[in-house]
């Protein structure tokens, strides 16, 4: 059900005016709303092509611009561990935990000194932890990358009876790379193109489960699709061309994302249509 907020306008002590607003909720046309508007810089980066897509030969062709989902082995830990991770208590400005001998940083605020709070332990499992040092490990091999990244709980039925992945956490990412150019290398049967199997292989070997790569030959296509991704998984109808999210999977999401307390989506700073043209290879296809 929706939720209200109310607001009351005052002056000197008076109430001029009640205002009742409707509540961003995740899934609802408030949240929708909001999203479309924080993703309105899209539309700034233009429809810059890396490569021409109708060219049957791609000899030669590269891109800067990288489709990539990072998937999960759910037999290596159970579905809370998997999107929250493995925490221990802490004390502010106490190094060893002990509050009788603070230490606090440079920085630190002194009324915080003694506060306890919950810290992920090194090298915890869950999806945040491990996709941050993903790009960790992605920065220091290829350099300086922009990056647009969702989290997706994905969902599969049990036809062979063998373990499953039921909202175990996915991440899907564009990537763009502004010190290096992979080569695409053919387009497969389901109409993706790929980059050779060596440049895969660097990435994948990054994540410790299976990862897909996909080679983009333009901003707006690989923009645009995670775009359409995010408003039919938080409800917006009529989105076409995104057959993989079913409503069932788009409020399992929600639901687990809302759960752990996970963004739906981050955006790294600093795209701009200048980063964008100095990447391309091919423009202005007619």
């Amino acid at each position: 059900c929706a939720e209200y907020g109310k607001i009351n306008v005052k002056k000197d002590g008076v109430v001029l005016e009640t205002i009742i607003s409707k509540l961003p909720k995740r899934g609802n046309d408030i949240y929708r709303w909001k999203m479309k508007r924080r993703l309105g810089f899209l539309e700034s980066l233009g429809d810059s092509h890396f490569f021409d897509p109708k060219d049957r030969n791609l000899h030669g062709a590269k891109t800067r611009m990288l489709f990539i989902t990072l998937t999960w082995d759910p037999k290596t830990c159970d579905l809370e561990t998997a999107w929250s991770g493995r925490k221990l208590e802490k004390v502010v400005g106490c190094p060893d935990n002990d509050p009788y001998n603070p230490s606090p940083r440079k920085g630190t605020k002194p009324e915080n000194v003694g506060d306890h709070y919950q810290s992920h332990v090194k090298g915890c499992p869950c999806v945040s932890c491990r996709y941050n040092r993903f790009t960790t490990a992605l920065r220091m091999k290829f350099g300086r990358v922009k990056i647009f990244r969702n989290f997706e709980a994905f969902g599969e039925s049990t036809a062979d009876g063998e373990v499953h992945a039921d909202g175990y956490p996915h991440v899907h990412a564009v990537l763009l790379f502004e010190d290096h150019a992979f080569t695409v290398s053919h387009r497969d049967r389901h109409n993706h193109f790929r980059i050779l199997r060596a440049d895969k292989d660097k990435i994948a070997d990054l994540w410790q489960f299976h990862v897909d790569v996909e080679a983009c030959y333009s901003v707006q296509g690989a923009m645009g699709y995670i775009k359409k991704y995010l408003q039919k998984t938080y409800g917006k109808p009529n989105v076409e061309n995104v057959p993989r999210i079913t409503s069932d999977k788009a409020e399992l999401t929600i639901s687990l994302l809302w759960l752990f307390r996970k963004q739906s989506f981050a955006v790294s700073g600093g795209w701009s249509s200048d980063l964008i043209t100095y990447g391309v290879t091919q423009t202005d296809f007619s």
